[in-house]
């Protein structure tokens, strides 16, 4: 995990220093999935005083994960551009403002980049990531990445609000 100690700058009033931080992670969980981290790019930051107990924190970073194909489970790789720039401010009386606060600013100095790269790729997650527009998928019946493969099964599905009159109609043929 990659930690900048602050409390210099904490200490000092309107002092501002840059820091090029590396990202401590590999894989990013999100919603119960460790998505692996195909790229990430140095980080670049500005810390600032701006008040009693008060940082500004600012910086850019590009991080790339690997997220399946909603539709055929194939690897695609998706960009994050990181923009940062929050204020973290100790005298807050918010209850959910101090515990985030806490867990970006352990120890009250060490400043926890991974957390900021990390509530930036959650907060711009994708609900659906397809690996081109027009991805076939895979077959409910024999399991092909129909992407890559041609099978010729039989998916046809009934419209389950027919089921009634079908079972008359099986029905009378019975008789």
């Amino acid at each position: 995990m990659m930690q900048i100690n602050v409390s210099e700058i904490l200490s000092t009033s309107g002092k501002s220093q840059s820091f090029q931080a590396e990202a401590g992670f590999d894989v990013i969980p999100y919603s119960g999935v460790e998505y692996p981290v195909a790229a990430k790019e140095s980080f670049d930051l500005t810390v600032s005083n701006i008040g009693k107990k008060k940082i500004r924190v600012t910086g850019e970073t590009k991080v790339v994960l690997l997220i399946p194909c909603d539709r055929c489970l194939n690897d695609v790789s998706v960009e994050f551009p990181i923009k940062i720039d929050v204020v973290i401010d100790r005298n807050t009386e918010d209850d959910d403002e101090k515990e985030w606060n806490d867990i970006v600013l352990s120890d009250g100095i060490m400043l926890e980049v991974d957390m900021l790269v990390y509530d930036e790729i959650a907060a711009n997650f994708p609900m659906k990531t397809l690996c081109k527009e027009d991805c076939k998928g895979i077959c409910p019946v024999c399991g092909c990445n129909q992407n890559e493969t041609a099978c010729d099964c039989d998916q046809f599905v009934p419209d389950p609000r027919m089921s009634a009159i079908r079972d008359i109609f099986n029905n009378f043929k019975e008789v």
